[in-house]
């Protein structure tokens, strides 16, 4: 199941009422709604949902970042780069998420990587977004994003936890493998099969 420490329990909450205002609900019934899906959450199921919804899974950041911090191998560069990453990630995409969602979206970001749950209607082409606004500054560094499909409420606070998250893990796994064969190059034998696969339009740019 969905669990987390009780410094993150209260965004969740933060979080869940954007989500169910989201759908249409009022200020009231969002916060009605939010603790309730909180206590199906810790009751382990034994609680009712009592409205559930669609939501998506965000997740990323930056990935074999060695290469990028020993470009240049003088210390000064290498405290840059790291600097320059960690207000990327940590402000500059939160940022973007803020601004297009709502801040408490975010349910963690640090140490290279996001976590956060959006409406389900988002479009899969948003980690793209933000790949691309990351990308502006940290030209060379390895970075990379992944929306879920839309996924129950109910599964995603419940047994279903683990897998849903597994696979959401495959997934970012899989656009951080196409992300290194982009930059082969689109003449790339390789990157041509995939085109021809029809591998949907977020897998690559």
């Amino acid at each position: 199941m969905f669990t987390l420490t009780k410094e993150y329990d209260k965004r969740l909450k933060e979080c869940l009422e954007y989500l169910y205002l989201k759908t249409g609900e009022d200020d009231i019934g969002s916060k009605k709604y939010a603790e309730n899906a909180v206590e199906y959450m810790n009751s382990k199921g034994k609680e009712e949902l009592k409205k559930d919804i669609d939501v998506c899974i965000l997740k990323g950041g930056s990935y074999k970042i060695k290469g990028y911090y020993l470009e240049n191998n003088t210390l000064k560069d290498i405290r840059g780069a790291s600097v320059l990453l960690t207000h990327v990630e940590e402000t500059v995409v939160p940022d973007v998420i803020k601004s297009d969602f709502n801040e408490s979206c975010i349910i963690y970001c640090g140490g290279g990587n996001i976590f956060a749950l959006v409406p389900g209607n988002t479009d899969e082409n948003y980690a793209l977004k933000l790949e691309e606004t990351a990308q502006k500054y940290l030209i060379s560094a390895n970075i990379a994003y992944c929306i879920s499909r839309p996924i129950k409420l109910s599964l995603l606070l419940g047994k279903e936890y683990k897998r849903i998250i597994s696979e959401n893990e495959s997934e970012l796994n899989e656009r951080k493998k196409l992300k290194i064969i982009d930059s082969i190059g689109v003449q790339s034998p390789v990157f041509l099969f995939i085109e021809s696969s029809h591998v949907p339009s977020y897998a690559h740019f």
